[in-house]
């Protein structure tokens, strides 16, 4: 009677504990009792007067192309136009311009921290390397604040671990205009710089 019981005791506390950690990986995907520590966000799609998204970044990198060609035959190349393309980078990403869930785990976070950093980095050498008017100078630091907002936003999805489904839902809605603005931001410092 008493194995029986100890029997009945232990699979009963397991299978509170499998509970438990199911409840936990479902409530909370990326705390410390979720097996996955990931989540699935579908991205919404904002269209401006110019487009969606996709749509904006595709004819961004058409036009940097054609920069980048004829800055090619500059003697002294144009630094920003040579920066650009790490900056570009950044905002090509599928969750942004594709409409397909994505899974977000903490190394896909890393990595887009990561990135981040690098832009403010290159935006801050820039500010530093080459003299711009003012007005360009404006722009570059705007566009510098935005980079700034984005690691925030990252670090707030990355670093709290109980964050319920429907917080991180919303604070990855948050962090996918983030990225527009600061590609918004980041064209019109270059436009200002590339076409004056």
């Amino acid at each position: 009677m008493n194995k029986k019981y100890l029997k009945r005791s232990i699979v009963g506390f397991l299978g509170l504990i499998v509970i438990f950690i199911s409840i936990m990986t479902w409530l909370y995907p990326y705390s410390p009792f979720s097996l996955q520590k990931q989540f699935t966000y579908e991205p919404y799609f904002v269209s401006g007067n110019d487009g969606t998204f996709d749509v904006r970044l595709q004819k961004f990198k058409d036009s940097y192309k054609e920069d980048l060609e004829a800055d090619m035959e500059n003697k002294y190349p144009n630094l920003t136009i040579n920066q650009t393309e790490a900056i570009f980078i950044t905002f090509d990403q599928k969750w942004l311009t594709e409409r397909d869930p994505i899974s977000f785990n903490t190394t896909v976070l890393s990595d887009m921290l990561f990135e981040v950093r690098q832009v403010k980095e290159m935006l801050l050498s820039l500010i530093v390397k080459i003299d711009y008017t003012s007005e360009q100078r404006e722009y570059l630091v705007g566009s510098f604040r935005k980079f700034l907002g984005l690691e925030e936003s990252i670090n707030e999805v990355k670093d709290e671990p109980y964050i319920v489904r429907s917080e991180l839902e919303r604070r990855f809605d948050n962090l996918y205009v983030d990225y527009l603005n600061a590609f918004s931001s980041y064209v019109t410092f270059y436009e200002s710089v590339v076409y004056e």
